[in-house]
């Protein structure tokens, strides 16, 4: 992808500029491929279709997506002192999962009863300020027998500064365990032979391990996020251009 880069860099801009070194590479591909994950993720590209949305965005964060329990062992959630509207809260830390958390795509658990009835249901995710009537509304209000729960996402409990947390309101019956499906984020790019905030000099090379479909796309943009400190108007309509013509 280095090689690639420097390619597209030349010949849109016709070998005018110093080289970029590999540490620079690196810092404008691994945004880059934070972009491309979220133009899939998100409903805001020209296909406007979000992950899952259709089979391609599904194969393109296939090696991102962390499937629970499969990839992503099932994580016991805290019960949190008192209640909202009589309902009890769990709380299901970011930082407890398995690998650094970027999207949910989906969140599964296992509750039960007092008398230790036990199923597998799904979380229905709700908007804070609709949480109230959720709690109380006979059609969406937690209910074991239905196996319907819901889940707000906010700042952690406990630190401000930690990614943030699951917030599960459960009614009256019990969450024993949470089952959370999610995008994580990509490892980053490193060339060797430098030292930087992730890699020491003698770390091995580490390859992009998005798929080779959308490598293009990723060097594309990491070519038009370069525009910007080269101030060429030309370049950066190019580049854009570039980064455009596939359907992502």
């Amino acid at each position: 992808m280095h090689y690639t880069f420097r390619g597209k860099v030349d010949k849109i801009h016709g070998l005018t500029n110093d080289d970029f070194v590999p540490a620079q590479i690196d810092w404008l591909l691994n945004l880059a491929q934070l972009v491309e994950v979220k133009k899939r993720y998100l409903p805001f590209n020209n296909a406007r279709k979000g992950f899952e949305g259709i089979q391609k965005r599904i194969d393109d964060l296939a090696t991102i997506h962390v499937k629970s329990p499969q990839k992503q062992v099932a994580i016991v959630p805290t019960l949190l002192v008192g209640t909202l509207l009589d309902s009890k809260i769990y709380e299901c830390k970011f930082s407890e999962f398995d690998f650094t958390y970027m999207f949910l795509t989906g969140l599964r658990a296992k509750i039960s009863t007092s008398d230790t009835c036990i199923k597998d249901i799904g979380l229905t995710q709700i908007q804070e300020d609709d949480l109230n009537d959720g709690l109380v509304n006979v059609n969406t209000k937690p209910d074991f027998n239905w196996g319907t729960a819901l889940f707000t996402i906010d700042a952690s409990s406990q630190d401000a500064e930690a990614p943030g947390s699951i917030y599960i309101y459960s009614g009256d019956f019990n969450i024993s365990e949470v089952y959370p499906s999610y995008l994580r984020y990509p490892r980053k790019l490193f060339f060797g032979g430098y030292v930087g905030f992730d890699y020491g000099i003698a770390d091995p090379i580490v390859s992009c391990e998005l798929p080779t479909i959308i490598h293009d796309n990723i060097v594309d943009t990491a070519c038009e996020l370069a525009a910007a400190p080269l101030q060429d108007p030309e370049f950066l309509q190019l580049a854009k251009v570039n980064s455009e013509k596939f359907e992502y």
